[in-house]
């Protein structure tokens, strides 16, 4: 995935410590990339008087996510090559590692936890679905992957929401929930394929959530 001239604009605005509205955010594109930041946790949202705001809370974890992920060495010279039109590939080369700027997908699985003592089973093997305080359970060889038919798959969508679920738990007092966070790619999509279990979708509440909500789960 491509990091747009405009979204790489407000990337730089986020790393020098600015917060800006989420309504900003307002093409599908920036939108998809913006989801993609805030999963991996290198963005976050806050709330002030009934508005979400965007803000990096690590730039230095910001500069190394875009220097392993999307290649971008340094980000202001990066929006600078955008703006260029005549810069040659060498020039690309040095600020990107690949000229077609590509987004590469690092890990292949998806984040589970539950507060409840449950188990599944991986290549087999039992595996407790609660994670010790503090760590979450990344699944990566989900094909391998196998959980009671009783337990609910509860789709998260804000990585915030996800680590602090436990403050939800009397909205799932009638099911047995295993919270899945949604990642960028589409292992979760492939596991809830491949197993019978019931799913409960809980995400944001805004028009963003509820096309992720249409377009990869409704019609998957």
């Amino acid at each position: 995935m491509n990091l747009s001239l405009k979204f790489s604009r407000q990337l730089f605005k986020l790393s020098n410590r600015e917060q800006i509205p989420k309504g900003q955010f307002r093409s599908q594109s920036t939108r998809k990339l913006l989801h993609v930041f805030l999963t991996e946790d290198v963005l976050r949202t806050s709330t002030k008087r009934n508005t979400q705001y965007i803000c990096c809370p690590d730039t230095k974890y910001l500069e190394n996510y875009l220097r392993e992920t999307h290649g971008i060495t340094n980000l202001e010279k990066y929006i600078a090559l955008l703006e260029n039109t005549q810069a040659t590939k060498s020039e690309k080369a040095i600020h990107a590692s690949d000229t077609k700027v590509k987004y590469k997908r690092v890990f292949d699985g998806f984040f589970v936890r539950t507060y409840h003592d449950f188990l599944g089973t991986l290549h087999g093997q039992p595996i407790s679905l609660k994670p010790l305080h503090g760590s979450w359970l990344y699944i990566v060889d989900f094909q391998k992957f196998h959980i009671n038919s009783h337990i609910t798959i509860v789709g998260v969508e804000n990585v915030e929401t996800f680590r602090y679920i436990e403050r939800y738990a009397h909205l799932f007092d009638s099911i047995k929930p295993l919270f899945l966070l949604r990642y960028n790619n589409n292992a979760y999509i492939e596991w809830l394929k491949q197993i019978k279990n019931p799913y409960l979708h809980f995400g944001d509440f805004d028009l963003s959530a509820l096309a992720i909500y249409i377009t990869e789960f409704r019609f998957n």
